[in-house]
């Protein structure tokens, strides 16, 4: 894939994490979305396969052998924030998905209305998020391959495997 066709994606994928940040703030605040239609935003929810599946695509061209790809490998060649966003973003993947669930006290088969809908969107945009931004991180990565580091063997999330993730002591 050229350049020019990675830089598109990685466009489209800051922009679909700014638009799907944007969501998860209306449906943490109690706003529903000002769209004519609101369920529009779950427009979102397809544009994730539009930028997720080349960036996987190319991630596991660039891995040793199209091997699979891990945490480590979508962030290296990137700088640190990148990859500390990314586990943040995980983690609150995972966290506000048990939330959402433990809060969710709407009989099943009715319509998505006020809370429920809000509830609903707050559940996706916090995974959008996460598929979001590890696509526009493996499409970067992919685009300045100079900036890995020096060492080929290096791990740009070693620091996250020293005691207390990296905040403590070696």
């Amino acid at each position: 894939m050229s350049d020019d066709w990675l830089k598109v994606f990685m466009r489209l994928a800051l922009l679909g994490f700014g638009l799907s940040v944007a969501a998860h703030v209306l449906a943490l605040t109690g706003i529903v979305p000002p769209l004519p239609q609101p369920m529009f935003v779950f427009a979102l929810h397809a544009g994730i396969f539009i930028v997720f599946v080349p960036a996987v695509l190319i991630s596991r061209q660039r891995a040793q052998g199209g091997a699979r790809t891990n945490l480590n490998d979508i962030a290296r060649g990137s700088p640190l924030w990148i990859g500390a966003l990314l586990l943040l973003l995980f983690a609150y993947a995972v966290v506000n998905f048990v939330l959402v669930f433990s809060l969710d006290n709407a009989p099943r088969g009715t319509a998505l209305t006020g809370n429920e809908f809000l509830k609903t969107l707050r559940g996706f945009s916090g995974h959008w998020m996460l598929f979001y931004f590890a696509s526009f991180a493996m499409l970067r990565a992919a685009l300045h391959p100079s900036d890995a580091p020096t060492d080929p063997g290096a791990d740009p999330l070693s620091w996250w495997n020293r005691p207390f993730g990296g905040f403590g002591g070696d």
